[in-house]
């Protein structure tokens, strides 16, 4: 009986100094968060892929290997809220040309919510406008390249989706579809037939260009939005 009771005792001797020891390891407060946009000379949004690691940030910290990978969304935005307390180098990497000084060194201790903006020119420079509203299941678009730095563009493709920010990669399922075309100029008017009737879409352009014998990763346009009457 009295070997139950020493045991019952040092039972609750060692969860009195598991408490304690939990107390003393201190909060790392990984809380530090981080947001910006990616913008142009002209302050236009330089847009991405928020599903691939095309224009990124990279989030460096002081005694770390490998870089936090932060992605541009579509309408150029960045954001990441889980940064330990301590200081990191940022900087940008993608198919763009980064003004100097290319790295933004943040101190997040204390859990500080930091805006950092970046200043870049995209490989190619690209848009797209609508020439008038849907007829039928028929939408015509002009688009526009331009290269910046002497990049010049190899693949130029436009994609109408029924998801936001569409690209070559999304596809087509049951709940959604996305109709990629090709054009071959870096200017002109691409009509497109066959979309579904009374359904929102989502159109942009995507090209990329080629540096030696490796292809550029894709820029992107600005995005448009158009809904299809209904039959």
């Amino acid at each position: 009986m009295k070997a139950r009771h020493l045991s019952i005792i040092l039972a609750g001797i060692a969860v009195i100094f598991a408490f304690q020891a939990c107390e003393m390891v201190p909060d790392p407060g990984f809380d530090g968060s981080i947001s910006g946009t990616i913008t142009d000379a002209a302050n236009s949004p330089v847009y991405s892929d928020i599903l691939a690691n095309t224009i990124i940030v990279n989030a460096l910290g002081e005694g770390d290997i490998s870089p936090t990978i932060i992605r541009i969304d579509g309408e150029g935005k960045f954001s990441y809220t889980k940064l330990f307390p301590k200081e990191y180098k940022v900087f940008i990497k993608g198919p763009v040309f980064v003004s100097t000084p290319d790295t933004a060194r943040l101190d997040f201790s204390g859990g500080n919510a930091l805006v950092q903006n970046f200043l870049v020119v995209p490989f190619l420079s690209l848009k797209v406008d609508l020439v008038s509203a849907p007829i039928d299941s028929t939408v015509s678009v002009n688009y526009t390249i331009v290269g910046n730095q002497g990049k010049t563009a190899t693949t130029r493709e436009i994609y109408f989706g029924t998801s936001p920010h569409p690209t070559n990669k999304i596809g087509t399922s049951a709940y959604y579809s996305t109709i990629t075309k090709t054009v071959t100029t870096d200017s002109g008017t691409i009509k497109v037939t066959g979309l579904k009737w009374g359904a929102k879409y989502y159109i942009r352009m995507g090209a990329n260009g080629k540096t030696g014998t490796t292809n550029d990763l894709m820029n992107y346009s600005n995005q448009l939005t158009i809904t299809t009457p209904k039959k």
